[in-house]
């Protein structure tokens, strides 16, 4: 089976191709020129959802690198949740040091949750190896997207921008599942 190198490279030549996807879906889905911006996060976003699969094999870099994400990204996840819902409930006396607060707060909620969820991974190539998983795995990274940065937007380029991130989640998550089954195919 393919490793992470193979993955990598296969993410880094293939991603012009969902560029040119989105670019053909455009007129279809009224979306907006990607902007620089735009184009780098969503490049790093399928280069890590082309390793996402192997999130369940406990000994590979993709493992690591995974949960160390999930624990930022829920961490900062959480800390807008606090910030902007329990912020403004406390007393004025905490003022001082509530965001280092919320913040330290926010860091060991995070790492909590992703420490839980490393110990609960399913056997490597089991549910997570699925058209399935993708899927929903596309689906959470557009609902994080949106909440962290788009919620607020009152722009219709908004909706554009979250289908560029939810088509690079899925694509480079496929991406993984057709190199590994064709690394199956040609090992026969």
């Amino acid at each position: 089976m393919p490793g992470y190198r193979t993955h990598s490279l296969s993410a880094f030549l293939t991603f012009p191709l969902v560029t040119l996807l989105y670019k053909c879906l455009a007129p279809l889905t009224k979306g907006t020129p990607l902007s620089w911006d735009q184009i780098s996060t969503g490049f790093v976003l399928y280069l890590l959802s082309s390793q996402a699969p192997d999130i369940d094999h406990k000994q590979a870099y993709s493992n690591r690198l995974f949960f160390f994400f999930l624990w930022m990204v829920l961490t900062l996840a959480v800390f807008r949740a606090l910030f902007t819902h329990g912020y403004y409930l406390l007393p004025p006396v905490f003022d001082p040091v509530i965001e280092e607060a919320l913040f330290v707060l926010s860091l060991a909620g995070g790492g909590l949750v992703s420490f839980v969820c490393f110990k609960l991974l399913p056997v490597h190539r089991g549910p997570i190896h699925t058209f399935l998983f993708g899927l929903v795995y596309a689906l959470a990274l557009g609902a994080l997207y949106w909440y962290l940065f788009e919620n607020l937007s009152t722009e219709k380029a908004a909706l554009s921008r979250l289908f560029f991130i939810f088509m690079c989640a899925l694509l480079g998550f496929l991406n993984h599942l057709l190199l590994d089954s064709l690394s199956g195919r040609l090992k026969r």
